[in-house]
């Protein structure tokens, strides 16, 4: 793991704790016995969970192409009323100039949101048992 790795996991992180807190503060509840604290920090392991690991996931789709097609009608459309005697470009040109401008998905958040998941079903593991 290189320097540049290590410091992008490490904001991560570190946003995954502030929404941690902040998922916390949204849920308040009654921590005075076993169970409760563990729905209350599955709660708050949930709400990183669902935002970085929604964004890493988004991520992956568009990385993959997905989104291509909704690109395209809005820059058509922005074409149609803003250049209106420019010829635009066709979908196959333009799929292929997006595909050549990828550079991948954000791994790290996507990582982060399934560890931030997978301590939030164990804590709901436990608060069920």
């Amino acid at each position: 793991m290189n320097k540049k790795n290590l410091i992008s996991y490490i904001v991560w992180i570190l946003l995954a704790a502030l929404l941690f807190v902040l998922g916390g503060r949204s849920s308040r509840q009654e921590t005075g016995n076993f169970h409760a604290l563990m729905g209350y920090l599955s709660d708050c392991f949930l709400f990183p969970a669902v935002l970085e690991g929604g964004l890493g996931a988004l991520s992956w789709v568009a990385a993959h192409g997905s989104f291509d097609m909704l690109g395209y009608a809005f820059s058509r459309l922005a074409n149609t009323f803003f250049h209106f005697r420019q010829e635009g470009e066709t979908f196959y040109d333009y799929k292929m100039r997006k595909q050549e401008q990828r550079d991948g998905f954000l791994r790290v958040p996507l990582v982060i949101g399934g560890i931030c998941l997978a301590l939030s079903l164990l804590c709901l593991l436990f608060c069920l048992t």
